[in-house]
């Protein structure tokens, strides 16, 4: 049995985090009216992946960072794709003043969210080698 802490911690947040995410599931199932409640399903569902290499590292198992390359290179745009959906889950309960200057935000962010992950992964020749990012 593990008695680091941190390995329950981070476990504890996976479990938290799917289960949230599987209660905004069967709301959306039961009720079908909200988007918000898929959007922030799968929204948190894919935010919580990241806990995996916390979880493995917490339960004593030893890899280094570039073991995990293809993990974070598929987990990272579906990060920014979770942090999306969460935030048409909030839109869609609470429609902004100005979509057009917010839209306008959004897809700027989108655009700059691209190149950087283009410039690590793309540019500079697949994974990262010595650093996260």
């Amino acid at each position: 049995m593990n008695s680091d802490p941190l390995f329950y911690f981070s476990i504890a947040t996976l479990i938290a985090g799917t289960l949230g995410g599987l209660y905004f599931l069967f709301e959306w199932l039961k009720h079908r009216r909200h988007n918000f409640y898929i959007f922030w399903a799968v929204g948190l569902f894919i935010l919580f992946l990241f806990q995996i290499p916390f979880i493995l590292a917490n339960a004593g198992l030893k890899f280094t960072v570039t073991d995990f390359n293809l993990f974070y290179s598929i987990a990272f745009p579906l990060t920014f794709l979770g942090l999306v959906l969460i935030y048409l889950g909030i839109r869609s309960v609470s429609p902004p003043k100005n979509p057009k200057r917010l839209k306008i935000y959004l897809v700027s962010w989108l655009v700059l969210s691209i190149l950087v992950f283009s410039f690590y992964f793309i540019v500079r020749g697949g994974y990262t080698e010595n650093y996260t990012i």
